[in-house]
């Protein structure tokens, strides 16, 4: 069982381009079991071959909410074993997690995932944690942000190396990942919940994009292309975002920014400033929406005292200072 040489030489090519250097690095692999992590995992023992038991772990976080999870579990630990790889696996109550946090199952999930894969990566020294995402998951990503309201952050959607992630696939359609595991006969699970329109993602993969295909079918490359743009852009402005941020904090006490300052800044800086920090002040934090701007918007261009509360977050701004502040539970 192997992948095309096409194939191959495809992700190998987009790796190059979006400077994803992989030589010598060691890889937690999150694997669900389905045939883009799967496909991702043989990609990766081509790519590391006599190597990759010293490279490649598998891990993989068992939700409880369906009853085949158990099974999938099992898939992913066969796979590990038959090439000698490093298995990891935590079980969770996700749907328990989602009600005791008042959270989306697809949120709670991901927080959780991710905070066992950072802990994984951690405690075994591995460099990076690899994700199957492809180019269909940035194209419904994006999408999704731009119905929500976002700004360019959001249009730049999942980065193909971001810290300590990476996304080796984000240059192939999902379509492109089935043909070869098919092809290869790899073995592999079916989430039949992708399939339910329960899910606001599902919608936009099984009813949006396919209409947006019937008007252009390079539609999901293009979408893509406009991502990478985006991040381009968003690199080249990283400087000047920072510098803002340093005129902003200059000479004020943590968490507080200089009202005068961020007024004085152009609107588009203003909104990538904001960006800038509310990712700094919590990682987990929903993304800031058109809506959110257009609130901070007023609060910095008014001379008045006022107040924004948003979840477990608190923005007052009074006289010439933006004060951001973290609710405790009974505040909230």
């Amino acid at each position: 069982m192997s992948l095309s040489r096409k194939f191959t030489r495809k992700v190998r090519q987009f790796c190059k381009e979006e400077g994803l250097s992989l030589q010598n690095k060691r890889i937690l692999l999150a694997c669900s079991g389905g045939p883009d992590s799967v496909v991702l995992l043989y990609w990766l023992l081509d790519y590391y071959g006599e190597k990759a038991p010293w490279q490649l772990g598998l891990a993989i976080l068992n939700h409880t909410l369906r009853p085949e999870s158990g099974a999938e579990v099992d898939l992913v630990r066969k796979l590990a074993a038959s090439h000698g790889l490093p298995f990891y696996m935590q079980a969770a109550d996700i749907g328990q997690v989602s009600k005791e946090t008042r959270q989306s199952l697809e949120t709670a999930g991901r927080q959780i995932r991710y905070a066992f894969l950072e802990r994984i990566k951690e405690g075994f020294a591995y460099d990076y944690i690899a994700t199957a995402h492809h180019m269909d998951d940035q194209a419904e990503t994006i999408l999704a942000h731009m119905v929500r309201g976002t700004g360019l952050s959001g249009l730049a959607g999942i980065r193909p190396l971001y810290k300590d992630r990476i996304r080796p696939l984000l240059g192939v359609r999902k379509k492109e990942i089935l043909e070869e595991a098919q092809r290869a006969g790899f073995t592999y699970a079916i989430d039949k919940t992708n399939y339910s329109r329960a899910y606001e993602r599902n919608r936009y993969r099984l009813d949006v994009v396919p209409l947006l295909e019937s008007f252009n079918e390079q539609a999901v490359g293009h979408i893509a292309q406009l991502a990478s743009r985006a991040q381009r852009l968003e690199a080249y402005l990283a400087k000047d975002v920072e510098k803002a941020y340093q005129e902003v904090t200059k000479g004020q006490d943590a968490d507080t920014y200089n009202r005068k300052q961020w007024r004085q800044l152009p609107l588009f800086l203003q909104e990538e400033l904001w960006r800038h920090v509310w990712q700094m002040l919590d990682k987990t934090l929903p993304q800031l929406t058109a809506s959110h701007q257009k609130q901070l918007f007023h609060l910095v261009a008014s001379s008045e005292p006022k107040q924004i509360l948003w979840g477990r977050v608190a923005i007052t701004a009074k006289y010439d200072k933006i004060k951001i502040s973290r609710l405790s539970s009974r505040e909230r």
